[in-house]
Formats: C-alpha cells, structure tokens, sequence
C-alpha cells in the first residue's frame, strides 16, 4: 500500500506540474495521458487497476523530469524573447539618446559661433536655462552665472511689464529694449523672441545684439538734422528779410516818381515779391521746412491783395475753399505767384461802377488723382480781348509759370445763370507727399 500511495503522490506533483505547462511545450507529457495513469492507480480491486511497482514509479518519475525540463526549456524561450525585446528597446533608447546628445551638441556649438547673444527661458517660471558665451559677455557673468535667475534680472520690459509672447499671446517679439548688465549699465538692444520646442518641451528663444553704436549714430544724425533745420530756417527768414528790403526799395521809388503808370508797375512788382516772401516767411514758421500748407500760405496771399485793392466804394468781397495740401518749395513759389496774378487781375479789371452788382471773387483749390487745381472767378464784367491774350504781361507770366508747374491754365466764361464773370483754372501735378487724413 505505500507504493500505491507513493506512486498517487507523484502523479498529483505530476499534475500540478503539467498545469503549469503549456499544451504546446515540446515533449511535455499530455493532460489526458497522466489523468489515464492517475485512473489506473486508483481503480477498484475488481478492475484492471496499474501494479504498483518500482518500475511505475520510475515512468512516473521520468513524466515528471520530462515535463520540469519542457517547462524550463518553454520559459527558457519565454525570457530569451523577453530579453532579446529588452536588448532591442535599450539599443533604440540608447541610439535616440545619442542623436539627442548630438543634436544638443551640434545646437550648442551652433549657439557659442553666434555673434549675436542668445537666452533660452524656461516660460514656467521664467528662468534662464542657457545662454551662450556672446550673452555672458554682454551682460559681464559667466554662463553659470546667468542660468537659473528670472529673465527680468537683465531685460528691462515693456511699459505694462508684460511679456508679449507668454501674457499677450503674440507670435514673435520683436522691439528694442534695455539689458541691465552686471556692472549697472543699462545697454540699449535689439531684441527678437519666438518659441521654440527643446527636449520635448516649449521654451523662449530671445536673441539679442547691442545698438548702443547705432543709437549714438542716431543721436548724431538727430543733433545734426536739428542744427540744419535751424540753419535752414535762418535762410528762410533772412531772404523774407531780404526780400522786404527790396518791397521798401520799390516803395520807395514809387514815391518819388509822378508816372502814375510807373508807380502801378512798382505796386505789382512789390505784390509779386510779397507773394515770394510769404513762402519763406511759412516755411520759417512751419514745422516742415521742406513744405508749406498751401491753403494757410494761399489765403494770407489772397488776403493781402484783398487788402490792397480793396474800397469800401466798389464793395468786393472774397470767398475761399482751399484744399489743405501741402506743397514743397519749389511748387510754392511758382504757385504762389500764380495766385497773385489771378486775384490781382480779378481786382483790377473784373469790377466797376457800370456792373451795378456787389463783386465777388471766388477762390478755391482742390487736389485729385495728384492734380492740384486752382480756380479763381469773379461776376465781372469779363476779361476783355485784349486782357485774355498772351501779349499782356500778366498772361504771359501766368502761362510761364504753369509750364513751370509743368501744368496748364484755360479761361472760361461765365454764363449769365452763373452770374457772369470770368474763371481761370490752373492745373499741375503735385510732388508735396498727402496729407494726414489721406495716408
């Protein structure tokens, strides 16, 4: 009986045993094999029940090394494919830690090359994670030095001490600023910032480059371009000077000469170097020395001969609407003149006691498609003939100054649903640049 229960003992440690096998570990013995030897052992004395014999319990014996060796063989297999996975993964990692290490090192060598200094902040808490020797030197610390402090310890922001990239959500930053450097100097810079991503992360690329030589330069051209302007409106205000000594002069003259013919010469002279003088006058007072508002400079022109002309006994009134449009000098003179000679005529030869109607002298400006134009009638009696033709002197001048304006100039007659009168129109293109409302 104790080689019966022997003999059931190994094959119950022989069945736990090929539960752990799988069905298709190679050479293990079958599930249905031990439980048909399991039977036999245990079967009823009348049966066909498997002697219990020292030769039963070495096939039992050899079942069961034979399934502890195709178990071990089977996991064998099991933790070499493991391994071979592990030994696969590790080489994988280690070569993508190797072209990340390359990588960095390739940027790095890149960044320490630059001429232009470089930080790269860590936008959670705004610290300094690296900065390359071109930074180190402008702001006067070593790298290890920099990295790890709060970026504000060496740029002073903008007025709402914002970053413009991480509170306002732009792109890029580009704007001078101001690098607080060691030693206490405050160095103006030119500085651009972008996202960039780094070891699987978001940082701040912010490169930089000092312009304190630029900004001495512009101070330089800034002093210099003051002291030019100055200069330029002593000139301006000397040839007004010198051109109201000529008036006086002419004056003068007129004074003491009894032709009354010669004396109306002098007075058109002297009007026409008002008109002149009137142009370096504004430019003089203008903030632009290159360009004079043509509607304040044209209105004091018109007005001045208005006042001249003007009797309370002929009862001419003046209406304006003028184009505020600046013009450059060499415009403003010619144009100028112009004016004068238009209004002047209108004055002089427009109106008399016959016409029995209040006189009225209309004087407008306008600038479309880069036509400045200038209109100028009245409800006169019309412009005679002899007036119109290019033989007066006053037609001449006027046609010579439009060609210089590299423009031109018609008369036109008024119908009497207009009122009568005369209107002559003068058109050049305009080289001043638009104004304001237009840009």
């Amino acid at each position: 009986m104790l080689e019966a229960r022997l003999l059931t003992a190994f094959l119950i440690l022989a069945a736990l045993l090929l539960s752990a096998i799988p069905d298709q570990a190679h050479g293990a013995p079958s599930t249905a094999e031990f439980s048909e030897l399991f039977q036999r052992v245990q079967a009823p004395a009348h049966e066909a029940r498997l002697p219990v014999t020292i030769q039963a319990a070495a096939i039992i014996g050899a079942f069961m090394i034979t399934g502890l060796l195709a178990a071990f063989i089977h996991r064998n297999a099991v933790l070499t494919r493991i391994n071979a996975k592990l030994v696969a993964t590790m080489a994988q990692r280690g070569a993508a830690e190797q072209a990340l290490a390359e990588q960095e090192e390739t940027l790095r060598a890149i960044l320490d090359a630059l001429s232009a200094a470089v930080m790269v902040i860590d936008p959670s808490d705004r610290s300094v994670v690296l900065a390359n020797p071109a930074a180190a030197q402008l702001v006067g610390l070593p790298e290890s030095g920099i990295v790890g402090r709060h970026c504000l310890d060496f740029f002073r922001p903008g007025g709402d001490d914002l970053c413009p990239i991480l509170d306002h959500g732009q792109p890029v930053d580009r704007a001078e600023r101001t690098l607080k450097a060691d030693d206490g100097r405050e160095i103006p810079i030119l500085k651009t910032v972008t996202r960039v991503r780094m070891r699987g992360r978001e940082f701040l690329l912010e490169s930089f480059m000092d312009i304190s030589r630029q900004k001495e330069t512009e101070g330089r051209l800034s002093r210099s371009l003051a002291e030019k302007d100055v200069l330029l409106r002593e000139i301006h205000h000397r040839v007004k000077n010198n051109l109201q000594v000529v008036s006086s002069l002419l004056s003068l003259q007129s004074s003491e000469s009894g032709d009354p013919g010669m004396a109306e010469s002098i007075r058109k002279s002297r009007q026409r170097i008002r008109a002149m003088a009137l142009v370096h006058e504004n430019l003089y007072r203008s903030g632009d020395i290159a360009h004079i508002d043509s509607a304040t400079y044209l209105r004091a022109l018109a007005e001045s001969i208005s006042a001249a002309y003007s009797q309370p006994e002929r009862n001419i009134h003046m209406l304006y609407d003028l184009a505020d449009h600046p013009l450059d000098v060499d415009q403003a003179v010619p144009c100028g003149l112009l004016v004068n000679e238009l209004v002047t005529n209108s004055f002089k030869h427009a109106f008399s006691a016959a016409i029995g109607r209040a006189g009225l002298v209309r004087f407008s400006t306008s600038v479309e498609n880069g036509v400045f134009r200038i209109a100028v009638e009245d409800n006169g009696r019309g412009m005679s003939d002899k007036a119109a033709s290019s033989a007066s002197l006053g037609m001449q001048l006027v046609e010579s100054l439009a060609l210089q304006l590299r423009g031109g100039f018609r008369i036109e007659d008024r119908g009497e649903d207009e009122g009568g009168g005369t209107r002559v129109v003068v058109e050049f293109p305009v080289r001043g640049p638009a104004p304001a409302s237009q840009q």
